[in-house]
């Protein structure tokens, strides 16, 4: 398909140019690029791909409903994806479901977004499947020095004694 010059409506043979007149960019021939002013000709630039940053999710730890703490299970990911698709439930279908938009049901099974605990409960009950546990309190190793352990409040207290001597 042969150019034709945006001024005279031949048909361009050689080389076409670029040239502005009154503000508007115009191809056209050798003959007719006298009208206007030559726009510098630029290979053109690669597209640049930006990469892609992964959100790491977000450990949600909440009270529950008799105060005891509850978080999401570590592949919730994997257990919405695969309940779904056992059900055969597209992501739009889950998204009416439990009432959110479908690109939070997209997150969800990326990883991208953990879900909250009340979202979790909504899945949990569509879905048929567990996603909460409840968060078991770890035990803090304790530095102890014979009989008892050394708090930062005994070391402020002896501080203060110290201080109150002198």
């Amino acid at each position: 398909m042969a150019l034709t010059c945006e001024i005279c409506g031949r048909p361009i043979r050689g080389q076409a140019y670029k040239i502005l007149v009154a503000g508007a960019v115009l191809t056209v021939c050798e003959s007719c690029r006298r009208y206007g002013t030559p726009l510098p000709s630029r290979p053109p630039q690669p597209h640049r791909v930006m990469p892609v940053r992964r959100a790491r999710p977000v450990r949600r730890v909440e009270r529950g409903l008799f105060g005891e703490e509850l978080r999401v299970v570590d592949d919730f990911n994997i257990v919405v994806r695969r309940a779904r698709e056992s059900l055969g439930w597209t992501q739009d279908f889950l998204a009416s479901q439990v009432g959110e938009k479908v690109s939070v049901i997209r997150r969800i099974e990326a990883g991208s977004l953990t879900p909250s605990i009340e979202l979790a409960r909504r899945l949990e009950k569509a879905l048929g499947v567990r996603l909460l546990e409840r968060v078991e309190e770890e035990e803090r190793p304790k530095l102890s020095t014979g009989d008892f352990a050394l708090t930062l409040g005994d070391v402020i207290r002896v501080k203060r004694r110290e201080r109150g001597r002198r």
